[in-house]
């Protein structure tokens, strides 16, 4: 299945996250997965969130490719520990 919105193309393998360049589209990174499945991906993704919080801040444009990537890797994230970390709830 191929799923397109408005700044992201997700496709079997991946999901490529683009922004508009004049009249073309310019790719501005390539993940291929849409999930996070193991440890070590979660790991890898975890210390790229934090390079990229090095980089990014308040100020920084929503279309900036550090910030997409930042908001696109966050959601995975959040995610994979809602489902094997979760948050009990308050007795």
């Amino acid at each position: 299945m191929i799923m397109f919105s408005e700044n992201c193309l997700v496709i079997p393998n991946g999901i490529i996250i683009f922004a508009p360049n004049n009249r073309n589209m310019r790719v501005i990174f390539f993940y291929d997965m849409v999930q996070i499945k193991t440890e070590k991906q979660y790991k890898a993704a975890c210390d790229r969130i934090n390079e990229l919080l090095k980089i990014v801040s308040n100020d920084t444009p929503a279309d900036d490719k550090n910030m997409q990537e930042l908001d696109f890797i966050s959601n995975l994230v959040a995610d994979y520990e809602e489902e094997h970390y979760p948050i009990a709830a308050p007795i």
